[in-house]
């Protein structure tokens, strides 16, 4: 009983430190604060989505406040000159926390419209920090074409290795037509080997649940 108390505490002590505690209170508190609706979860089958890649995608989860701003400080290069995007964008609650890093744009990528709307809302209500300009598109994330300079692109596991694949591939097709920076971000990756398979990603730093990858030059 000891042994087994022990070994759960060792995989759960991180829900009891003081940051996880505080990433709670910030995740919980920043619609009342912001006047805006994103915390709740929205699953796929709710919605009506014309698209086959609905049976590959994952519920909406709101990304929590505190780890966002952290990670995008880890970084280290200067967001002005970048273009953030956030692939499965949902209510938009990432595209409201980037606008208040100064960013050169901001774009959400959504295929569920119910969604998409829903961003649209919360963009007009929120009080950005900085003037960048920002959307939410209601588009299929491998249909989307990125658009040029550099890029930090942003995930939260919102499809599975089957999308992935497609969406890499057009990553590594861009990069390869234009070179520039790409960086992406990744939270709770569960098929690390997709970004493997390729050799056209290399690992910047793993954080707090974060994967952090740079696109290699072709």
């Amino acid at each position: 009983m000891i042994r087994r108390m022990a070994a759960w505490i060792a995989r759960n002590h991180w829900r009891f430190s003081p940051m996880n505690l505080y990433e709670k209170f910030e995740r919980h508190r920043f619609d009342s604060r912001h006047g805006v609706d994103t915390q709740i979860d929205v699953h796929l089958s709710e919605l009506n989505i014309d698209s086959p890649n609905k049976l590959h995608g994952n519920r909406y989860h709101a990304t929590p406040p505190v780890s966002f701003r952290r990670v995008l400080k880890k970084l280290k290069v200067n967001l002005a000159d970048y273009t953030f995007i956030d692939f499965g964008s949902g209510k938009g609650r990432t595209l409201l926390m980037a606008s208040d890093f100064p960013f050169k744009r901001i774009i959400g990528v959504e295929f569920g419209e119910q969604l998409h709307r829903h961003a649209v809302a919360n963009i007009l209500r929120y009080k950005a920090r900085h003037d960048t300009p920002i959307q939410s598109l209601n588009v299929d994330a491998t249909q989307f074409a990125l658009p040029d300079g550099p890029l930090i692109l942003y995930f939260f596991n919102p499809f599975d290795e089957i999308v992935l694949r497609q969406v890499l591939a057009n990553i590594r097709r861009a990069a390869a037509a234009s070179q520039r920076k790409i960086f992406i971000l990744y939270l709770y990756l569960q098929n690390e080997e997709v970004f493997q398979e390729t050799g056209a990603f290399s690992l910047v730093f793993r954080w707090h649940r974060f994967d952090a990858f740079e696109c290699l030059l072709a």
